[in-house]
C-alpha cells in the first residue's frame, strides 16, 4: 500500500468516526471537497500544511515518529506490523561541491599566494 493510500484511508476513517462528510470537513477548513476526496482516495501528493490542517480539523497531529521507536508508539496505539521506512544517507549539497582541504594536503596554506 503506497503512503498516499495509507494516509487517505486514515483521514476517512478518522473523518468517519467523527461522524463527519467530506463536505463538513470541507467545511472546516476552507478546502474544496473534492480536494479532500482526492486526498482520502490516495489521488494526491498533499502539502505538509494541507495535511496538518485537515489533522487539526479531525483532532490529530501531524507528527514524525524515529524509526528506533516506531513499535512503541504502534503498541501503544495498537498497529502491529507496518513496515518501517529505510533511513538513507545522502549526500547533501555541501558534500558535493565543496572540497575537503584535509583531502587536499593544503591545509594551512597561506591566505596571500
Amino acid at each position: 500500500m503506497s503512503i498516499k493510500t495509507e494516509i487517505g484511508r486514515q483521514v476517512s476513517s478518522f473523518r468517519r468516526k467523527r461522524g463527519l462528510r467530506i463536505h463538513d470537513l470541507a467545511q472546516r477548513t476552507g478546502k474544496n471537497p473534492a480536494r479532500i476526496s482526492e486526498l482520502e482516495n490516495g489521488k494526491s501528493n498533499s502539502t505538509v500544511d494541507f495535511l496538518n490542517e485537515i489533522g487539526a480539523a479531525l483532532g490529530l497531529t501531524l507528527m514524525f515518529v524515529p524509526n528506533d521507536r516506531l513499535a512503541d508508539v504502534q503498541a501503544i496505539i495498537g498497529i502491529r506490523d507496518r513496515q518501517i521506512a529505510p533511513a538513507y544517507d545522502l549526500p547533501t549539497v555541501f558534500d558535493e561541491v565543496f572540497i575537503d582541504d584535509s583531502e587536499t594536503g593544503e591545509e594551512g596554506l597561506d591566505a596571500d599566494r
